[in-house]
């Protein structure tokens, strides 16, 4: 078995998952570099704590402001989290983020080095934000939500006691 992996931001550390049944079956990994991307010629960014590839981009997270999961992330509500988006090599367009609040009306301030853009979010309703171009392949983006809500407060079935203020999610 092989493949190939990117990485477009430093990592400190890189893990790989798989099936139960595969991750059992290997009994040696080895990676070989095909390119190495000068220090300089890197992106510059905050530490890695996590990472998520999503169809569209993937999303490397420097925080615990961030919850992550397949299909998307929720931002913890009322608090700044630092994403950075990295787009596939070669996609020609910007990427675009679509967000809800669940089901509290909240907003969002999303910024990258010279750019901002603030999104009000109504229940219900989701809003896209079309990202600035990436610099080096990759956009670092702050998100500040003004917010946020337990869904536990809000459905009484609910066990989720996060403070949750947007959901993420990357457009394919």
């Amino acid at each position: 078995w092989r493949t190939e992996m990117r990485l477009p931001v430093p990592a400190n550390f890189v893990g790989l998952r798989g099936a139960l049944d595969l991750e059992q079956a290997i009994e040696q990994i080895t990676i070989t570099p095909t390119a190495v991307v000068d220090a300089g010629d890197r992106p510059r960014v905050a530490a890695v704590l996590s990472a998520s590839a999503y169809p569209g981009a993937s999303v490397f997270f420097h925080d615990d402001h961030a919850y992550p999961e397949p299909r998307g992330f929720w931002t913890v509500g009322g608090r700044t989290t630092g994403v950075t988006v990295a787009a596939p090599p070669g996609r020609n367009s910007p990427v675009v983020l679509r967000m809800h609040s669940g089901g509290l009306a909240n907003s969002a301030r999303f910024s990258a080095r010279d750019w901002r853009q603030q999104v009000s979010l109504t229940p219900g309703q989701a809003a896209d934000v079309a990202l600035p171009p990436a610099v080096r392949g990759v956009v670092a983006l702050t998100i500040e939500t003004a917010a946020g809500f337990r869904p536990q407060d809000l459905d009484a079935a609910s066990r989720d006691a996060r403070m949750l203020g947007v959901w993420v999610e990357v457009v394919p």
